[in-house]
């Protein structure tokens, strides 16, 4: 029969029985964090769009949290969650960005260079031909079209000249006096804001 003494090591050494306490119990020691990656680990937006990542997967013992860096500095325009790793970009300005991610826990940090790159780019123009022509002629027809009788909206310098006035009817409310198009229903909200997209960049023809 075996016999154990709980909390107990007996040592025989040299005919000398040695008693020698094992009650303490080990605790792993923590790990600190590592291979940190992001997927994907390259994003694209454009300038004004707000865009975010996957959480990251990284190994080390929790919780660990997150600071970030970027190369060029974007400032308030791409942050990180200090919880989560996730990472923000908010109207971030046209470029590419390298963030560098550091991730700490109570056995020490390490940063991760060029972590997750963001890739912003030059927000696409409104112009009439590409644009706004091909949304009069499906809207505004047939009183704006050529032949229609009324100031022909699908020629560049009459919609450009008119523009105010188009806005001004289009955001009446359905059924008012003066509202287009004429007999019809209220624009959706996407081609309203394209019209205003179009002045705000300019009346870009192409």
């Amino acid at each position: 029969m075996k016999n154990t003494i709980k909390g107990l090591v007996i040592v025989m050494l040299a005919g000398t029985l040695i008693y020698a306490c094992n009650d303490e119990t080990t605790t792993p020691s923590a790990m600190a964090p590592s291979s940190l990656k992001y997927e994907p680990n390259s994003i694209r937006t454009e300038e004004g769009v707000a865009v975010v990542s996957e959480a990251p997967s990284v190994d080390g013992t929790t919780p660990i949290t997150y600071s970030i860096t970027t190369s060029p500095d974007a400032g308030s325009k791409i942050t990180i969650d200090k919880n989560s790793g996730v990472v923000s970009a908010s109207a971030a300005v046209t470029g590419t960005y390298k963030v560098s991610v550091t991730a700490t826990n109570e056995a020490g940090s390490k940063e991760f260079a060029d972590a997750l790159t963001i890739e912003v780019k030059e927000k696409a123009k409104i112009t009439f031909k590409a644009n706004i022509q091909p949304a009069i002629a499906n809207s505004c027809k047939p009183c704006h079209v050529a032949g229609g009788g009324n100031t022909t909206y699908t020629e560049f310098a009459k919609a450009s000249a008119g523009v105010d006035g188009i806005l001004n009817r289009v955001n009446r409310a359905e059924g008012t006096a003066g509202f287009m198009p004429f007999g019809g229903s209220k624009l959706d909200a996407a081609t309203l804001a394209l019209i205003e997209q179009w002045k705000t960049d300019g009346l870009l023809e192409e």
